[in-house]
């Protein structure tokens, strides 16, 4: 599953850390070249190990555009929950958003 939000919720992206964290998203993951790395115990999560993704753009007061950012809440398939966050547009992660990319088609594929 993805769900797409431009939540509003939030002021700002430790806010919301910290919210996400209280609801069972603990793990902070890490990009690599190869998936989503869980510093606690250095395990890579593939793309399609990642069965469910929660998108949240935090927009950032007009005055301050380079502050937006896009939180990922990832859940794996062995029931580990965790995000990771990115900058948005020209600031963005390319790895990143090529395995945001892979989820999609992965999860795309076994819904049809």
């Amino acid at each position: 599953m993805i769900a797409e939000n431009n939540n509003h919720r939030f002021d700002n992206l430790l806010q919301a850390v910290k919210q996400i964290r209280k609801e069972g998203f603990t793990i902070e993951f890490v990009s690599s070249e190869h998936g989503f790395v869980n510093p606690e115990n250095n395990k890579t999560y593939l793309p399609k190990s990642i069965c469910m993704v929660e998108v949240i753009r935090l927009n950032a007061p007009l005055s301050e555009p380079d502050e937006e950012s896009i939180l990922y809440l990832l859940k794996t398939d062995d029931g580990q929950k965790g995000w990771i966050s990115d900058s948005y547009s020209i600031y963005a992660d390319t790895n990143l958003i090529e395995h945001i990319n892979s989820i999609r088609e992965h999860i795309s594929t076994i819904t049809k």
